[in-house]
């Protein structure tokens, strides 16, 4: 309550501006699952203090969004002829809409008449739209030996944090580098299908995305 009556407050006292934009994101937290999306960006705020809109999403590619490291658990399982049926589980993020506080934590530095640069602190909520599968070992599907059993699709809130880095051309066009934190509460990996896991845990995974920005006064 107290951030947004003094953001607020910097709103009545400073000149409001707003910046939207479109970018690429990589999840690259995840060590299971692989790709690019696309995103888009909406900023609205005045002085170091912005609220922004994200809105992501990914195309789910199934075989092809899993990494190595996926592929080689099951192999490794299914050389070992396990009787105990071994899954892999894998949760793939196709889509996501955030409300992220924004906020430069220094003085924009200014180089020459033209770039300007300044670091900011992001963090707020989000909604998560995610496919889970099961990965699993099958011989006959040639190379990789590696077939999906689709599982359920849901709808999870998610808490994020990060940074960024903002680099502006004559105060209108932009570039933001930012890394974020995804966190959410979850059940623990079920690797056995027949022994179903109750226990929950903390997950985090880090997304990476590059923007580009045009402002309006």
């Amino acid at each position: 309550m107290i951030f947004a009556l003094l953001f607020m407050a910097g709103i009545s006292t400073a000149e409001a501006g707003a910046a939207a934009g479109v970018g690429v994101m990589l999840n690259n937290g995840d060590v299971l699952t692989q790709g690019l999306g696309a995103r888009g960006v909406v900023q609205v705020g005045s002085g170091r203090t912005k609220l922004e809109a994200v809105a992501g999403y990914t195309p789910d590619r199934g075989l092809g969004n899993l990494t190595g490291l996926t592929h080689t658990l099951v192999a490794i399982a299914g050389s070992a002829g396990s009787e105990a049926g071994f899954v892999q589980p894998v949760e793939k993020q196709v889509s996501s809409v955030s409300g992220l506080f924004d906020w430069s934590v220094v003085e924009p530095m200014q180089f020459s008449d033209t770039w300007v640069v300044s670091p900011h602190l992001l963090g707020g909520v989000g909604m998560a739209v995610v496919q889970s599968y099961y990965a699993q070992y099958d011989d006959s599907s040639g190379s990789p030996s590696t077939v999906l059993v689709t599982d359920q699709k849901v709808v999870r809130l998610i808490a994020k944090a990060g940074m960024s880095l903002e680099i502006w051309a004559q105060s209108k066009w932009g570039i933001r580098l930012t890394t974020i934190d995804q966190v959410h509460m979850g059940k623990k990996p079920q690797y056995d299908p027949d022994e179903p896991v109750t226990e929950s845990q903390v997950y985090h995974r880090v997304q990476s995305s590059i923007d580009f920005l045009v402002q309006f006064k």
